[in-house]
């Protein structure tokens, strides 16, 4: 679920394997995504299979998730296209092997609906652009981003 954006069809499939493989636990993660918890192993291959869908990076060293807030579309505060931005960025680092975990977090304006600003990498929108930080920490040791740099564009022009 790129950037916690899914369909009616893709929810009717997902609850229809969840039903099929008898799944204990349905979840709404905090990467905003649907969790299936205490499957049966030698059941994954198939139950992906059946899904159509990749498998999920939940425990990897890898990019995990790009939290979105639902942008200037949908909120009033919004200033840019949040889930855009983080749509293409899930897309574009998904799969790269990294030392540990990256979580990266968009929101549409400064009130940090995505939680961007306790990311490992956050993207803020401000009128006129992004500011980007780096270096936050959601964990055990909670720990703010660093404002790294205000990227001034015109709308959609990170592509």
């Amino acid at each position: 679920m790129y950037g916690g954006v899914t369909t009616a069809a893709d929810l009717k499939k997902i609850a229809e394997v969840a039903e099929k493989y008898d799944v204990p636990l349905v979840k709404l993660t905090g990467g905003q995504r649907i969790g299936l918890f205490g499957i049966n192993k030698e059941d994954l291959p198939a139950m992906w299979e059946d899904l159509g869908m990749p498998s999920g990076y939940a425990y990897g060293k890898t990019l995990r998730t790009v939290k979105t807030c639902v942008g200037e579309k949908f909120c009033r505060f919004g200033t840019q296209d949040s889930m855009g931005l983080g749509i293409e960025l899930e897309k574009k680092f998904e799969r790269l092997d990294t030392p540990h975990k990256v979580k990266m977090g968009v929101s549409a304006c400064p009130r940090n609906c995505a939680e961007s600003g306790i990311k490992d990498i956050g993207f803020v929108g401000v009128d006129g652009g992004w500011e980007i930080y780096i270096g936050g920490n959601g964990g055990t040791d909670l720990r703010a981003a660093t404002c790294l740099i205000l990227l001034k564009l015109k709308k959609r022009q990170w592509k």
